[in-house]
């Protein structure tokens, strides 16, 4: 399979993985600490973080951006250890199987050519 090929399903799963994971829940928590969650579920932790002071706002977002960075980054590495491990659990983006053409899917996301840089609409939490 050419390489073209292979970076053209790996960018597509990385900016998927960015919109649908990744900035997803950082516009969630975004909008909790805005006070624009409506869901009764949600309104008492958007009302003790509202009370919050602003340096334990910036602690409480740091570690929230660190939860979901974790996981993605974990999830990504699940699959690559499936694949590598051949247990049946497999990742294909037309026709690519992702962690194939990777061979470290979690490391997609670093660095200045990563998924994070390249797709994610919060390119600077990292």
């Amino acid at each position: 399979m050419d390489s073209e090929r292979c970076r053209s399903a790996l960018d597509k799963f990385g900016a998927f993985i960015m919109e649908h994971v990744r900035d997803r829940a950082y516009r969630q928590y975004n909008m909790l600490e805005e006070g624009r969650l409506k869901s009764p579920r949600i309104l008492a932790l958007q009302n003790a973080v509202a009370h919050l002071s602003e340096d334990h706002k910036k602690i409480v977002r740091e570690c929230v951006w660190d939860a979901v960075d974790g996981v993605a980054h974990d999830l990504l590495a699940a699959f690559q250890e499936s694949h590598d491990l051949d247990e049946g659990i497999e990742v294909f983006v037309d026709g690519v199987n992702v962690a194939k053409a990777s061979d470290m899917l979690h490391g997609e996301l670093f660095g200045p050519e990563g998924w994070i840089a390249k797709f994610s609409q919060y390119p600077n939490t990292q």
